[in-house]
């Protein structure tokens, strides 16, 4: 996960359900097997040529970014992903 998404769900967090829950989540994933990614200067190019297109949130892009870099698919339940995959990203979607 990249770190700049870990950022928009830590935010996300302790607006919508406080910072006890916010760290507790923070602590579940750093015993997961979620790695958190710092962005590469390269990813950060790719994320503002997606964001550039238009259409998708610039944190998004960087999950895009990321999988793209690692070969892997982004796994998500928001429709607004499928930008992505015009970019070459795979998506698998989350039900």
């Amino acid at each position: 996960m990249s770190a700049i998404n870990w950022g928009e769900v830590y935010y996300i967090l302790l607006q919508t359900e406080g910072p006890k829950v916010a760290r507790g989540v923070e602590r579940r994933i750093q015993r997961s097997a979620i790695e958190i990614i710092l962005p590469t200067l390269d990813q950060v190019r790719l994320a503002a040529e997606m964001k550039a297109k238009g259409g998708i949130s610039y944190a998004d892009c960087f999950a895009g970014a990321l999988a793209l870099e690692r070969e892997l698919p982004v796994l998500t339940a928001d429709p607004e992903f499928k930008r992505l995959i015009d970019f070459g990203v795979k998506v698998e979607w989350l039900q």
